[in-house]
């Protein structure tokens, strides 16, 4: 067992490899405080990763239209979370993914880091993640 300092779920392969990914994991609960109250201890959470060379995935456990709808624990609304969570995608190529409960979660991440082993490029420190920075992408689609 390892602690992480950026994210909650990462992968260790069976070859020890170990890609530069890791999920934050939310439950609607705590997207709400995290992406409101939280949002400064949050971006060091960013920062943090990004020194690290690591790729983050938001994913929260409720639908798109269920964060749309609010939480019946917070004045901050819906869509202001939402809108939050794009501004971290586009602004630090953090993408966020919406799970209907936990199973669901747990079925996603797991399909991703297969999929992502069968892609597997040369992890090592310092290398570039697999993911496309779309911080300084052109706009367009891609060619």
């Amino acid at each position: 067992m390892t602690t992480l300092n950026v994210g909650d779920i990462c992968c260790r392969y069976k070859d020890g490899v170990i890609p530069p990914v890791c999920f934050e994991r939310k439950s609607k609960n705590d997207a709400f405080g995290s992406f409101s109250k939280g949002y400064e201890r949050f971006r060091k959470e960013i920062f943090r990763a990004k020194e690290q060379n690591i790729q983050l995935i938001i994913i929260i456990e409720c639908s798109f239209t269920s964060m749309l709808r609010g939480c019946k624990h917070s004045t901050v609304k819906g869509v202001s979370i939402i809108k939050r969570l794009w501004t971290i995608h586009w602004k630090y190529n953090i993408p966020t993914v919406y799970c209907k409960n936990r199973e669901e979660m747990a079925i996603y991440i797991a399909e991703f880091f297969c999929h992502l082993y069968s892609k597997k490029p040369n992890w090592r420190p310092g290398a570039a993640t697999p993911f496309p920075d779309l911080t300084t992408a052109e706009p367009g689609l891609p060619k």
